[in-house]
């Protein structure tokens, strides 16, 4: 997508650690705010991919107060992806950070900051411009009883600090909510084989084009075009 990116994590001294980096240098991601730790193994997934759909179980090796927050970043944009337990002392350290440093921060949260709800967010929530969601994860996380619409899970989040509010719901499409401003695209027709990494390619079209000209409508065209061309393969 023509942006320079980098990573903040941490792996283990094993093989797959290595691999991990290796892979990242080979997509040009800058890898100098990876924390290797020694004689530790890394973080690892099992994913069961069934009919396109698929459910993934994860193991954190690695605390987020493992990682590395360098004292300054030449960033316009920090992405925060799903965290293990431990979670609310690194987002403590990025509102200081993302302030100092006149960030924008993006979050696509994982099950254990959508089980603790937005609350747990702490300071960091109302720092969010864009947060990425799942139909199911928004409407755990907005906590609206019954069947809300979509419009009212994003309208509820977005009244809680988060400036645009992305919500995605399979072969149904993606929305986007800010400011009363409400939009929908449709899926992008193709033969899902498997949708592992659909969401996160979704979420990085998305914001790329926020980063290109900041226009809602084309972002959703974008994050549902590179989602399909994950799913297909």
């Amino acid at each position: 997508l023509g942006l320079k990116t980098g990573i903040i994590s941490a792996v283990g001294s094993d093989n797959a650690g290595q691999e991990i980096i290796n892979n990242l240098k080979l997509k040009k991601v800058e890898t100098a705010n990876i924390k290797v730790y020694k004689n530790k193994k890394s973080s690892f997934s099992v994913i069961i991919s069934y009919k396109g759909e698929r459910t993934i179980f994860v193991y954190h090796a690695y605390e987020p107060q493992n990682f590395i927050l360098p004292k300054s970043l030449n960033t316009r944009w920090l992405y925060l992806g799903p965290m293990a337990k431990g979670y609310e002392r690194i987002f403590n350290q990025i509102v200081s950070f993302v302030v100092k440093n006149n960030i924008k921060v993006a979050i696509n949260p994982g099950a254990v900051q959508i089980k603790n709800g937005l609350n747990s967010f702490g300071g960091l929530l109302h720092l969010i411009e864009i947060i990425f969601l799942n139909r199911e994860e928004a409407q755990s996380i907005s906590g609206l009883p019954g069947f809300p619409t979509i419009r009212e899970m994003a309208k509820a989040i977005n009244l809680s600090g988060p400036k645009t509010v992305v919500i995605t719901d399979g072969e149904k499409g993606a929305y986007v909510y800010q400011e009363n401003e409400f939009f929908k695209v449709g899926s992008y027709p193709g033969h899902r084989i498997d949708a592992t990494g659909a969401g996160d390619a979704f979420a990085s079209a998305f914001l790329a084009q926020m980063f290109y000209s900041n226009n809602l409508r084309d972002a959703l065209k974008w994050g549902v075009t590179n989602s399909a061309s994950v799913i297909e393969k």
